[in-house]
């Protein structure tokens, strides 16, 4: 009880003092945080998206139709079914890995969800409400990317509740439910088995939702160097079984998906000279060539290494410069609250106290102020963001307990030396 009535009384008679060190430690606290987030996501995304490209190499496939020479060659059935074949053809194949993860908003219907959801909140340009063509309703744009079979299974993507996307998925079947998954963000909005209508590439489709993702799924999407799938909705890279021209709108759509579809990336060990033989190998077979095979790991991926290396690393920088401006700070502070606390000591020596009381006294006070700043801090990063990993609690109440040590360590080897009768005198 005196420990705490003395930590209080301290505090409450330098109360500016206290509120500018616990000022100090909550951003201490909070860079902390910051670091430790990006730590486990790096690790995470190590585990979860890193791993299956070591020792491989990644190669983009780019077709080169552009401008005339695209719809000229769109124009006839005949080429957009070579199109067809080549993707069935990569999507199949056996030498190599063939993943595909398109980034293409879809409009829905009947949204009610918040506007982070929405293509473009990110970059504060929210796509607005438009009418249909198809069905002169409104609908809001959402973000949504499309993933082919081995994407799923090679980037190992995991879910929280419900189930992946069954090989069937992958087939289009005309007036058929398409099965989707939603990220982390839309639980609470909608449920599994819940029907949306939506419109992707101004097809009118209804999708079910039979999964949810995880929280901070990860994927890289193109050139892009991250992309956190929470917000978004995941829709298979559909097969289609022919080409119908018949139907303006049903052509477009087969179209659109299938240039998405063939411009993917290639995961392989083998050197760029046997996989351009390869894949050269399959546009023959399909009569289709117009495409590009770039060089390997094209996709960002060591970009998108190196950019989570030199984030950790300035953030290293910046907590080490603000925990030893802060150490070094607290520190002279603590010494100046000691000389004027002198005499107060002094009593507490005459009482019966000894050194050690007075040294408890100082290092309780300095740990009350760290374990404040980091509660502080925990609240309202929890708030935020909802439970972190245990291991943030416990390190931030260890890290207290040794910051507090650190601090109080050079005064009480400074004590221990001192004669008392130097501090019953009231001088240092």
């Amino acid at each position: 009880m005196l420990l705490l009535k003395e930590c209080w009384e301290s505090l409450v008679s330098k109360k500016t003092i206290a509120f500018l060190v616990i000022l100090e430690l909550i951003v201490l606290s909070f860079f902390m945080t910051i670091l430790f987030l990006n730590y486990q996501k790096s690790e995470t995304h190590a585990k979860s998206f890193m791993r299956p490209f070591e020792n491989q190499n990644v190669y983009q496939i780019d077709d080169e139709l552009r401008d005339e020479k695209e719809d000229a060659f769109l124009s006839s059935p005949s080429n957009v079914d070579k199109l067809r074949v080549l993707y069935k053809k990569f999507d199949s194949a056996k030498k190599f890995q063939f993943i595909n993860v398109t980034q293409q908003p879809v409009g829905i219907l009947n949204f009610n969800g918040p506007q982070s959801l929405l293509a473009g909140f990110e970059e504060n340009s929210i796509i607005e409400p438009y009418e249909s063509e198809t069905d002169h309703q409104m609908y809001e744009t959402i973000k949504a990317v499309q993933m082919n079979k081995q994407a799923m299974k090679l980037l190992d993507i995991k879910l929280s509740e419900g189930e992946l996307l069954p090989d069937k998925a992958f087939d289009y079947k005309e007036n058929k439910d398409i099965p989707v998954l939603l990220g982390s963000s839309y639980q609470g909005l909608y449920n599994i088995g819940d029907k949306i209508t939506v419109e992707y590439l101004f097809k009118k489709l209804d999708v079910h939702v039979i999964g949810f993702l995880e929280k901070n799924t990860y994927t890289t999407i193109g050139q892009d160097s991250q992309v956190y799938l929470d917000r978004y909705m995941v829709l298979p890279m559909m097969h289609f079984d022919q080409i119908e021209r018949k139907d303006k709108e049903f052509y477009d759509f087969q179209w659109k998906v299938l240039l998405h579809s063939i411009n993917g990336f290639i995961v392989t060990p083998k050197d760029s000279l046997a996989i351009t033989k390869e894949v050269n190998q399959l546009g023959k077979e399909a009569n289709f060539t117009d495409f590009a095979i770039l060089g390997a790991n094209t996709t960002g991926i060591v970009v998108l290494s190196s950019m989570m290396e030199q984030n950790q690393q300035i953030l290293i920088l910046l907590t080490v410069t603000l925990s030893l401006f802060s150490l070094v700070t607290i520190y002279f502070v603590l010494r100046t609250k000691l000389k004027l606390n002198m005499k107060k000591y002094a009593i507490y020596l005459i009482s019966g106290l000894t050194m050690k009381h007075i040294f408890a006294f100082i290092f309780s006070e300095v740990l009350l102020l760290s374990l404040t700043s980091f509660g502080l801090t925990a609240l309202g990063v929890s708030f935020i963001l909802g439970a972190l990993d245990p291991f943030y609690y416990i390190g931030g109440i260890v890290f207290s307990l040794v910051f507090s040590l650190i601090i109080t360590a050079p005064i009480y080897f400074r004590f221990r030396k001192m004669p008392i009768q130097m501090l019953l005198k009231g001088r240092e």
